[in-house]
């Protein structure tokens, strides 16, 4: 859960942190993907699921296809803060616009590394 919300916050950061600065920040999802992803994971709570799920999971170059298009296409210039799924712009969880969540985010981060403000 705390990778989630941390990229949660991260959404909402890059929406009001970088706006007009012409850096462009997505997230997206290159849904279910047959990779090795995940596959040294110590608890193997989820190999059950992935055997019988993966003759359903996309190949990788499917998986990377949002990620390739977001990296090159002119047509993602200025998307920042934007998540994505089959190259489209979708609504984020409602907690990526928390921004109270957001500036205590940014601010246990900027202290993590002694970010003056």
């Amino acid at each position: 859960m705390a990778l989630l919300s941390t990229k949660l916050s991260q959404m909402n950061i890059s929406r009001r942190r970088l706006a007009g600065t012409g850096v462009t920040a997505t997230a997206l999802h290159p849904g279910m993907t047959n990779t090795s992803f995940s596959i040294e994971d110590p608890s193997r709570a989820f190999a059950p699921f992935v055997i019988v799920m993966r003759p359903f999971m996309r190949k990788p170059e499917r998986g990377a296809d949002t990620p390739v298009y977001l990296a090159s296409s002119p047509a993602a210039e200025g998307a920042t803060g934007q998540y994505f799924a089959n190259r489209k712009a979708k609504r984020s969880n409602e907690s990526s616009y928390d921004r109270a969540a957001a500036a205590r985010h940014w601010q246990v981060s900027a202290d993590l590394v002694g970010m003056k403000q």
